[in-house]
């Protein structure tokens, strides 16, 4: 039975949610959608609330029209995250049928700083799991990525090889769910080694996206650093006025 939030949302707007879901998994890009009887059949709502979800999803970006009639899955030009859910590098790409590696930049153990210490709730000082790596897709060079784990949260994360293996999967193999991320983006200017990483000039500006993400009881499990070329991905979110409903 549907909770009472569902209850409220907007037909359309369930309808939107449950394809973009889809779009990640069922499809890839440049497939054909169902038609919208076939979707609206599928799904139990009108025809007009599964055009309304369309149109919407293709103004978002994550549908197109193609030539003749229908909606086909966005092209992957550019690698972008499902809206509004936390997926690993791996696991982002494997749903586009891309083949995700890595290549070890440095890995090290060293002690948390204060300001580290505090937004990881350890203490100063604590073993700290830092590393580094560029991130490959079809070993095209898509992003350097830094991350920084209490070693006493996962020490298990010190035997792995990271050149292949998943930090998620590995976390939630130890029933370690990262379960909510929050992020800052911004633009970041390449410096020469960055450049030389991702093959871009110096002082392009790259996509930074830093931040914490915490596990299924709410505790920080790890801080994030990547910094991507802005040509090979795209930040896609969905944003809502409070209260607001949709069309009426």
């Amino acid at each position: 039975m549907p909770d009472a939030a569902n209850a409220l949302q907007p037909l359309h707007e369930r309808v939107y949610d449950d394809v973009a879901q889809r779009l990640s998994t069922d499809w890839r890009p440049g497939s054909r959608l169902p038609s919208e009887r076939a979707l609206a059949d599928e799904l139990g709502v009108s025809r007009l609330t599964v055009r309304k979800a369309l149109a919407a999803l293709g103004r978002d970006g994550l549908i197109e029209r193609g030539e003749g009639r229908g909606w086909f899955v966005a092209s992957a030009d550019a690698v972008s995250e499902p809206p509004n859910q936390l997926l690993g590098f791996s696991a982002l790409a494997r749903q586009r049928g891309l083949v995700p590696s890595a290549r070890v930049l440095e890995r090290r153990v060293r002690d948390a700083t204060i300001g580290e210490a505090e937004r990881l709730r350890i203490a100063p000082g604590a073993p700290l799991f830092e590393l580094e790596r560029l991130r490959l897709l079809d070993d095209v060079a898509i992003a350097v990525h830094i991350v920084r784990i209490p070693v006493a949260r996962a020490p298990f994360l010190l035997d792995i090889d990271f050149s292949s293996a998943s930090i998620h999967a590995a976390l939630e193999e130890h029933d370690i769910v990262p379960s909510l991320a929050e992020y800052v983006v911004e633009v970041f200017e390449a410096d020469r080694r960055l450049a030389m990483l991702l093959g871009v000039r110096e002082g392009q500006g790259l996509l930074l996206s830093s931040g914490e993400t915490r596990d299924q009881h709410g505790v920080p499990i790890e801080l994030g650093w990547i910094a991507y070329r802005p040509d090979r991905y795209r930040l896609r979110t969905t944003l809502r006025r409070p209260g607001w409903r949709g069309p009426r």
